[in-house]
Order: C-alpha cells, then structure tokens, then sequence
C-alpha cells in the first residue's frame, strides 16, 4: 500500500486499492508476481487471484460478483504507476527493473506453492486441493502443456523449478 500512496493515490481511490489488494490475498508485490519476480503475474492483473501463499489467513469477505470495469481499470492503472516498466507492449506486465524480485529465501514456500517443473521430464506438476493429489501436465508436440490422465501422490524430486502458470 506504501506503493500505491508514493505513487499519488489518495482518499477513496487508496480505500478501493485496498479492498482489491485484500481480496486478491495479498501483503506485498511478491504475492502477485510470478515465480521468477520479474512480473505481476496475469491472474492478479485481472483481479483474479494471486500466487496462493497467503490463503491461509483469515482475509475480509471479497465484495460479491466480478470487480466492474471502473475498479479494474483504476487497479491496473496503480499497478503500472507504481510497479510496471512503461517501456513495452501496452499490456506488459514486466515490473521496473528496481522492483523485480529476487530467488526466494524462505523455504515456506516450497510448501504453498502450487506450480512446479520438472525439466528433465518436460513436465508440470499442479497440486490439486480437492484431490490432495499433484495433476500432471505433460509438453505436447505444439509447445503446450495439457493435463494427462496420471496424477501423483507426491511431487516427484525432479520437480524443483517454481513455475507461474495461467489457467
């Protein structure tokens, strides 16, 4: 929030960034950018969702319904005032290069988080929380990955690379 004031936001405009902020669960740039920290992530830039590590608090009721036009348009305008580069594609989520993140240090989140690569399988792991099973997403011949018919009960070894995936 320090962001959104240093960046001019004030009065009701800060309130509404705030209320978006809490029913994205999130704390800090680092719970909507991807998992390399070099961008917000696509969900969070749509008022979506963020990356998951702060679901287990107990966070206010999100406001009912999909956020209007206005709400959207005023978050992602406080989004490129304080945090994206403006040098890019107009909707470029690339942050300022004294914003990006670095490699994460806290092992906790090796435990929240959802998405992870194996690279010498080619493969995506997805933990499922319905299922409390990992979803196995295998690389087609296209350059995509698609969910296979196979799940695991554990996150295999290989799978060490944090990954940012949109669905």
């Amino acid at each position: 929030m320090q962001a959104f004031v240093t960046g001019g936001f004030r009065g009701q405009e800060l309130c509404w960034l705030n209320t978006m902020r809490m029913a994205l669960k999130a704390i800090s740039l680092a719970d909507i950018v991807t998992a390399d920290g070099r961008a917000i992530t696509q969900q969070a830039y749509l008022l979506k969702h963020s990356n998951g590590l702060r679901d287990v608090f107990d966070w206010p009721r999100a406001p009912p319904g999909a956020w209007d036009d206005d709400f959207a348009l005023l978050w992602r305008q406080a989004l490129k005032k304080c945090f994206i580069s403006p040098f890019g594609v107009q909707h470029s989520r690339v942050l300022l290069p004294q914003r990006r993140l670095r490699r994460w240090t806290e092992c906790s989140v090796l435990n929240n988080w959802n998405w992870f690569f194996a690279e010498e399988e080619r493969r995506i792991y997805c933990f499922c929380q319905y299922m409390k099973r990992w979803n196995i997403y295998v690389h087609d011949n296209r350059g995509k990955y698609c969910l296979s018919a196979f799940s695991a009960d554990t996150l295999p070894l290989a799978a060490n690379q944090l990954v940012t995936m949109a669905h």
